[in-house]
């Protein structure tokens, strides 16, 4: 049996997406890719899932932010998830209902994170993830955060729920709040 037409673009995508513009739709959003590079804003009125078969970068710049909104769950998944996104104040992935990172490998999480939901970061298994940071990472749930280990810069976790995490190994105070 073979698989009809266009359907292996779903299954191994062979194009990389990248976008430096502000993408806004009414509905569920879905980005699939091998790779996506993306500057700007992206804002689903439901879920958004952001895919990539090699690699999610994401960034802001001093004078222009980098936001994801979903009013749904929101989910990046990719083999290497790589954010910077701390640059502009307004910048951020803010997510109405859980906010998920998913990657086999440790997920670079430098940005704020909103979730009125949880926030997890898990391997592409489900099990728990891994988070490195070189910078200063945000995370604020109203639901409970996971994430496994985590190595890096000063860490800030706000949860409306329960905390569960590995071991956390920090190397270096947080520059940007002088703390």
């Amino acid at each position: 049996m073979s698989q009809p037409l266009g359907l292996g673009a779903w299954t191994s995508p062979q194009a990389d997406i990248t976008s430096r513009a502000d993408l806004v739709v009414g509905s569920d959003l879905t980005l699939l890719g091998r790779s996506l590079d993306l500057e700007g804003s992206v804002v689903a009125g439901g879920q958004l899932d952001l895919f990539a078969a090699d690699t999610i970068q994401i960034r802001d710049r001093l004078d222009y932010p980098f936001a994801t909104l979903s009013y749904g769950v929101q989910t990046l998944e990719a083999e290497t998830i790589d954010i910077f996104a701390l640059s502009h104040p307004d910048s951020g992935l803010y997510a109405y209902g859980d906010l998920v990172l998913r990657s086999p490998n440790p997920i670079i999480i430098d940005a704020y994170f909103n979730s009125l939901g949880n926030f997890r970061l898990e391997n592409t298994n489900g099990l728990v993830g891994d988070g490195l940071s070189p910078n200063d990472p945000v995370i604020r749930a109203s639901g409970d955060v996971t994430f496994g280990t985590y190595t890096g810069a000063s860490l800030h976790v706000l949860a409306g729920g329960r905390i569960r995490t590995g071991r956390i190994t920090i190397n270096s105070a947080d520059s940007t709040n002088g703390l």
